[in-house]
């Protein structure tokens, strides 16, 4: 009853390392707890598991939301995948999570046989699980109650599976990882020269920067930033590396590449208004060739392009739209859809000449943690605060920018050369956004509806404010056409197969969504 509770003593606490969740599963819901975990999570608490999938459902839940970094047993994942010729079948998300992220499995096979799991230790899926890519280590579990020492469960262990001295070093040094102690004490006990692998964020200001630098760090990535607009409030409290640079400057990024392991294209300049198309180019298309000529110079490991479903054209927009679908080509289309298409193109032209490197798609993204709302994020803050009583019934496709950022940094192990992403989440309609803003805030946020033809009357007004304030309009005919064609089926098959793509339920982000900014005092 009291897991929050202790959370929150582990935040104000700050040398608490970790938060273990332990005891009986059955008849006690794991998912009691989801919240706690969650919350332990997001305040960058390493969270450990104890489970042994008695209840499937309540454990997969909370692993997936926790993103536990370790699995006390876990034994009984076996029973969630299928082997089929060498090749993993996963019956559900929470397991192919545990694969993908290499989530530590505590197996404990003397404990297990003691408690009736499994007849024998040769029996135990130990060596299931190892030969197929889990992540296992060795345990004793209890050394008193279970009599026995860890050199005595070690050498079980290689007896039972015929394991070899590589595989023992393999699993004690994964085990070493796995340890929620300082990274210098890891580096010390495992040899190694470096563990933690650099990444490069070129757009950590803005929204996915935001959140992807906040997920690296939580798994373990040294981050690294290019400074390039001197607003830092997307980093305060964090520990990373800024550098000044920009990225329609080729020059200013040779030093900033240095020692880049992994590098995470963000940066882009999104905006309708086709009077900025010179610049919309600049950026998102110039300054791609500048970062993928800086990687390839610079021998990365990987990189990852941020790219956008408004590369692609949008009809048919009843129909399911893939990854094989034509990117635009028209140089009279949308400035901004054109630079993201030929962005792409350029990524797979520098694939050519050894550069490897995987593209992302996503659809339209919303989510916390947006220090500075440009154009989709902000229109949601004045819908929050009533600036929009009426608006047409339009929809669009939606994206966690937190689980896009955890599928990004999967494709950084399992993205393939070359291939690109479609990441969407879930179709909604703006109407019932504005539904799910009214139940939190406790009051009508959007009283209804108005024909589309309606926004056109609003065009003369926005071009005139705009160029009073010198910014870029917001409702521009571009703009309204985009926002009218947004596809209804995104089904993102292939983001889910390889890169363990998963998108929680819009009403979940919405109410994230809404309680960041009303902290930050956006939404009152």
């Amino acid at each position: 009853d009291n897991s929050q509770e202790v959370v929150d003593l582990c935040i104000e606490h700050k040398d608490v390392i970790g938060f273990d969740l332990a005891g009986p599963e059955i008849g006690f819901s794991v998912l009691n707890h989801k919240k706690a975990c969650q919350k332990a999570y997001e305040n960058n608490i390493n969270v450990t598991l104890h489970a042994d999938w008695e209840v499937p459902e309540g454990i997969q839940e909370v692993v997936l939301n926790s993103k536990a970094k370790r699995v006390g047993h876990g034994s009984q994942i076996i029973n969630d995948i299928e082997i089929d010729n060498g090749k993993v079948i996963f019956k559900n998300d929470a397991a192919k999570y545990v694969y993908d992220n290499k989530v530590a499995l505590e197996l404990c096979p003397t404990s297990n046989i003691q408690c009736g799991a499994y007849p024998s230790i040769d029996e135990h899926s130990f060596g299931d699980l190892y030969k197929n890519g889990f992540n296992v280590t060795i345990n004793t579990d209890n050394r008193l109650m279970s009599d026995i020492s860890m050199s005595e469960e070690v050498n079980n262990v290689i007896e039972s599976f015929n394991l070899k001295e590589d595989d023992i070093n393999s699993i004690t040094k994964n085990s070493m990882e796995a340890g929620f102690v300082n990274y210098d004490l890891r580096k010390k006990l495992t040899g190694l020269e470096f563990l933690m692998t650099l990444a490069l964020i070129t757009g950590g200001s803005g929204h996915v920067g935001s959140n992807l630098t906040r997920e690296l760090i939580k798994q373990g990535y040294s981050v690294r930033c290019i400074d390039f607009d001197k607003d830092h409030r997307a980093f305060d409290g964090l520990d990373i590396e800024l550098m000044e640079g920009d990225i329609t400057d080729r020059d200013s990024l040779n030093h900033i590449f240095n020692d880049v392991d992994i590098v995470f294209h963000t940066a882009a300049l999104i905006n309708l208004d086709r009077r900025y198309k010179d610049q919309i180019r600049k950026v998102n298309v110039d300054g791609t060739k500048n970062v993928c000529e800086a990687a390839l110079n610079s021998n990365v490991k990987k990189m990852i392009h941020f790219s956008s479903v408004d590369a692609f054209y949008r009809f048919p927009i009843d129909e399911p739209l893939h990854e094989d679908r034509k990117l635009i080509d028209d140089q009279n289309a949308m400035p901004y859809d054109l630079s993201k298409a030929d962005g792409h193109k350029i990524v797979l032209d520098y694939c050519s000449k050894g550069l490897d490197a995987s593209i992302i798609h996503p659809t339209s993204i919303v989510g916390p943690n947006d220090f500075k709302p440009g154009i989709p994020m902000q229109a949601l803050v004045d819908m929050a605060n009533g600036k929009r009583k009426l608006m047409p019934n339009w929809g669009y496709n939606f994206i966690d920018v937190r689980d896009l950022c955890n599928t990004a940094i999967s494709a950084v192990e399992n993205g393939k050369t070359g291939q690109n992403y479609l990441v969407g989440g879930e179709y909604c309609m703006y109407l019932q956004i504005a539904e799910f803003m009214s139940e939190q805030l406790g009051r009508k946020t959007v009283l209804g509806s108005i024909p589309d033809f309606v926004t056109y009357f609003a065009l003369p007004f926005e071009y005139i404010k705009s160029v009073i304030k010198k910014q870029p309009r917001v409702i521009t005919l571009d703009s309204i056409h985009t926002a009218q064609t947004g596809n209804y089926f995104i089904p993102s098959s292939l983001a889910r197969e390889e890169l363990g793509h998963s998108s929680r339920p819009i009403k979940e982000t919405i109410n994230d969504t809404v309680e960041f900014f009303v902290d930050r005092g956006l939404i009152r």
